[in-house]
């Protein structure tokens, strides 16, 4: 059994500051299908998949990835790199959505949301690219692949 403390959502490199919660959604799309065998039964065949990150946090100022770095890297629409301990996973993003919360006498939290960019894959199989690299070869763990 795992404990929830040790799955830490990481934006560029660093975790993101007094993180609450995070959850992962994966969702795949299908296409429907009929054809004259099958009296008009529907069928459907899985085209593409998709995930989104949802993450909640509390507001403290002056950390590395808290609210503000986060929000400009959602202002200046960049793809970011995503990494989540515990279950040894990692991919690219968007920051989709970004949103403040303070309640009167309460303490100020934030909630986010990252649209996957790619596969999600194993973490010590992740690396970065980043558009410096574009047109160049990249270490994949000993073998280089071209990134265009």
């Amino acid at each position: 059994m795992m404990n929830g403390n040790e799955c830490i959502l990481i934006w560029n490199g660093d975790p993101i500051a007094c993180l609450t919660s995070n959850n992962l959604s994966e969702n795949l799309s299908f296409l429907n299908t009929s054809n004259r065998t099958s009296a008009g039964a529907l069928s459907v065949i899985p085209v593409a998949n998709s995930y989104t990150i949802s993450f909640d946090a509390v507001f403290v100022e002056d950390l590395d990835m808290s609210w503000q770095d986060l929000s400009l890297a959602t202002r200046l629409m960049q793809l970011g790199s995503w990494e989540m301990t515990g279950v040894e996973i990692a991919g690219s993003g968007y920051l989709s959505s970004l949103n403040i919360v303070s309640d009167s006498g309460g303490i100020i939290t934030f909630t986010g949301e990252i649209i996957g960019y790619g596969l999600i894959v194993p973490r010590e199989l992740f690396y970065n690219v980043w558009y410096q690299d574009i047109d160049t070869y990249v270490d994949n763990l000993g073998g280089y692949v071209f990134v265009n």
